[in-house]
């Protein structure tokens, strides 16, 4: 019988009952031939491939191995799909929950609008929030870490109405809205109610009670002039400038007196 070898190492299966001086040659070449093939396997842990390994398709599941093509594929497709971390355009909305921007740089938060800059938003050193204008020279808005809120550069503008503020109102320059009287000199009026009749005060200092309908009844005086008291018609004597009293009766002419 003829020696047979086997299938994937080609080692030679010496025959049996064939010449015993042969056998010792045949096995020293099957060990050179295994020691040969070991020593080109790669351990299943540890060492290190020294050639291409070849696969025989993408994997299908998630613990296999990928070949170079699949890997090369979604790295093409993943640049059309992701923004890289320096340059590119973002193609659509981009979501984020919590978004952190480091502006160590002291450059900031920059929105551009057609590539040209549009005012920026930047932290500053003392924790305060600073909106910048577009040329990246003046601030526009800065709100301390505190909480106020600081217009540098203009007014503020609520709804459209632009508020009172020390810029545009001087309190010296208007008087309280409450018992007082516009005055026409430097001097302050102000009236007040006793319970019983108005008073007029000047500058904090009480001049005088005011007449008034509650105090004060025309019916009980007659007019200021030379009047004589008289129940009925009024007496009234006017001086005629030529040595002669006018006298007169209501406004009836009656006649002169003469002194002697």
């Amino acid at each position: 019988m003829a020696d047979t070898f086997t299938p994937h190492y080609n080692l030679v299966k010496p025959q049996v009952g064939g010449d015993p001086d042969t056998w010792g040659d045949l096995l020293n070449s099957n060990f050179d031939a295994i020691d040969t093939a070991l020593f080109a396997k790669l351990d299943k842990a540890g060492g290190t491939l020294t050639g291409a390994l070849t696969l025989p398709g993408n994997p299908t599941s998630a613990l296999q191995a990928a070949p170079k093509q699949y890997v090369d594929q979604l790295r093409s497709d993943a640049a059309g799909a992701y923004y890289p971390r320096t340059g590119g355009n973002l193609a659509g909305q981009m979501n984020a929950p919590a978004l952190l921007v480091d502006c160590s740089n002291g450059v900031g938060l920059v929105v551009q609008r057609a590539g040209v800059a549009a005012p920026r938003i930047r932290t500053e050193g003392d924790g305060s929030l600073a909106f910048i204008n577009s040329a990246n020279s003046a601030y526009n808005l800065v709100v301390s870490d505190s909480g106020q809120v600081n217009f540098p550069r203009a007014r503020p503008v609520w709804a459209g109405v632009t508020p009172w503020d020390t810029g545009n109102f001087n309190p010296g320059a208007y008087q309280p809205a409450g018992n007082y009287a516009r005055a026409a000199d430097a001097h302050s009026y102000a009236f007040a109610w006793n319970g019983a009749n108005a008073q007029l005060y000047v500058d904090n200092q009480y001049i005088g009670g005011l007449y008034s309908t509650n105090n004060f009844n025309p019916g009980n005086y007659q007019p200021v002039g030379s009047y004589v008291n008289y129940s009925g018609q009024p007496i009234r004597m006017q001086w005629d400038g030529n040595n002669s009293f006018n006298m007169y009766v209501g406004n009836v002419y009656v006649g002169d007196l003469n002194p002697l």
